[in-house]
């Protein structure tokens, strides 16, 4: 609950130069119960706790627990029509990876695998696109550290099929790519370092 206190204080001191006839977004997401990776029983209910709090200090919320790809694409593109708020936060609860550098944060039905890759969003994109809810944005990630993936022969090829732009830039043979790749999912350090994000965007 102490967290939660310190998320609502950020969140207010950020809004704090509001006209006082605008009130704040929060976009919740919460994914505990995954297709194809390791179930996070805590995401869902710890996003339930911040959409309590957001409420709590006056924000308009909207809260998607355990979305698919399609529905967690629907929940971005509506928030990013409303465009009539000071202050919008966007607080994920769920798996993350990151992949050569970028950031991946995985919908319920995100896949190893270049069939069903709807589930998989860049942390870029979101960031950019959710800089236009707002005319201030706090994105807050709760990113599982644990890999969602794990190292197998299997696995090491599924990535690769996955995130082929991530290696486009790279003039290596398979054999490489695939000792990079095993190298790459063999991270258990969680998300990678965002340096560049929106101007209106504090990320944490």
């Amino acid at each position: 609950m102490l967290t939660l206190v310190r998320v609502a204080l950020v969140i207010l001191l950020f809004a704090s130069g509001a006209h006082a006839d605008k009130r704040g977004f929060a976009l919740v997401v919460g994914v505990s119960n995954y297709d194809s990776f390791e179930n996070l029983p805590n995401a869902a209910r710890d996003a339930t706790l911040i959409a309590e709090t957001f409420r709590d200090i006056g924000f308009d919320v909207e809260i998607s627990l355990n979305p698919t790809g399609d529905t967690l694409r629907a929940a971005l593109d509506a928030a990013r029509m409303r465009r009539t708020y000071d202050v919008g936060v966007l607080y994920f609860a769920g798996h993350g990876v990151q992949v050569m550098g970028e950031n991946f944060l995985i919908a319920k039905d995100g896949v190893a695998g270049a069939d069903r890759g709807g589930g998989m969003f860049a942390l870029s994109e979101i960031l950019s696109d959710f800089a236009q809810v707002a005319d201030r944005v706090v994105v807050l990630l709760d990113a599982c550290r644990n890999n969602p993936f794990g190292v197998t022969a299997d696995n090491v090829q599924l990535f690769l099929n996955t995130f082929p732009g991530a290696y486009a830039s790279y003039a290596l043979d398979v054999e490489q790519l695939q000792r990079l790749a095993a190298r790459s999912i063999e991270r258990i350090g969680g998300l990678s370092r965002v340096d560049v994000q929106p101007s209106n965007t504090v990320l944490a």
